[in-house]
């Protein structure tokens, strides 16, 4: 069982979500939000995969940015294929690290979509 080396270091275990995340889907860490973890008969992790920006900003060199249905179709391709695990550091060792397995059939996706509103809040474009 996992449970004691990733009760041992919870901050560890949610860093290495969100490294797997980013590693599978090719997004920035800054489009991870909420990584929640719930401690019950068997470990729940929720982590929320947040969309490209709408507008590129002033920045001279725009790099292209993944979509949501792109990078939450490579995740749970990922999942389905067993080729996404958790990797924790071991207690008081920088080197040797362990995976933590997905349970693939355990995986639920959620689509939350939030429509902008009619007017008034516009990207100013």
């Amino acid at each position: 069982t996992y449970r004691p080396k990733i009760l041992a270091d919870v901050t560890a275990f949610k860093g290495g979500i969100l490294s797997a995340i980013t590693k599978a889907t090719g997004i920035s860490k800054l489009r991870v939000s909420s990584i929640k973890i719930n401690f019950e008969n068997v470990i729940r992790v929720r982590a929320v995969l947040l969309d490209k920006a709408p507008i590129s900003g002033d920045v001279k060199s725009v790099k292209q940015q993944v979509d949501l249905k792109t990078a939450g179709d490579a995740l749970m391709d990922a999942i389905r294929r067993g080729q996404f695990t958790v990797s924790l550091k071991e207690a008081g060792n920088a080197v040797s690290s362990y995976g933590v397995p997905v349970i693939a059939s355990s995986v639920r996706e959620q689509e939350y979509i939030v429509k902008a509103p009619e007017k008034g809040y516009g990207t100013g474009v």
